[in-house]
């Protein structure tokens, strides 16, 4: 009866476990999704903020892009989300010049999460989805860096920290990184170029 009562008590404060992880990642993806709101409206609509940037931009044409850059390996390096300032690298540079400079921050940022993981964070956790994921990665190498980066949803940068604690190579993550960032480079500075347009119109 004692040990059939004390396996009982484990499956509970597992479940508990597992229910308080789920509510974290619940909240974790509600500030996520704030956070990215907040930015996305003060660097695209707010017209203070854009005429601020133009001006520190007309004054110092060749620092701003080196700017632009090191935000974007800070936002990464944080977990914040870049996607905003992807967009307004369209509206201050335009499709050409902004897809080059937010290639080039995105593939810094990453660069930067990935080392940081494989050689700064490189303990690793026993956790089983942990350990799932790390194994598919191993797994598909390239492909895996791809489809995550792929994906809308989840911060593109930060993904360097999972990808730098699994066993692929450096070379193989920035190959998924490029072809899996380049389609929604092209949109979201797209994006950005566009509203631009459509504020000087209107």
């Amino acid at each position: 009866d004692l040990g059939i009562s004390l396996k009982v008590s484990s499956i509970k404060i597992l479940i508990m476990k597992n229910d308080s992880k789920n509510q974290l990642n619940k909240i974790k993806a509600v500030l996520f999704l704030i956070v990215w709101l907040i930015l996305f409206i003060q660097i695209v609509f707010n017209q203070e903020v854009k005429e601020q940037i133009f001006l520190l931009l007309d004054k110092y044409p060749i620092v701003a892009p080196f700017i632009f850059i090191l935000l974007q390996i800070l936002f990464a390096t944080f977990a914040l989300p870049c996607s905003p300032l992807t967009i307004f690298a369209g509206i201050l540079w335009g499709l050409g010049l902004g897809i080059i400079y937010s290639t080039i921050a995105t593939l810094l940022a990453s660069s930067t999460t990935f080392l940081l993981g494989r050689y700064i964070f490189k303990k690793r956790s026993n956790n089983e989805h942990y350990l799932k994921v790390l194994d598919l990665i191993d797994k598909y190498r390239w492909k895996a860096s791809l489809v995550a980066h792929l994906n809308p949803i989840f911060p593109a940068s930060p993904l360097g920290y999972a990808f730098g604690l699994s066993n692929i190579s450096f070379l193989t993550f920035i190959y998924g990184v490029i072809l899996g960032t380049l389609p929604l480079q092209v949109i979201l500075v797209g994006s950005g170029s566009t509203t631009n347009l459509l504020t000087e119109l209107f």
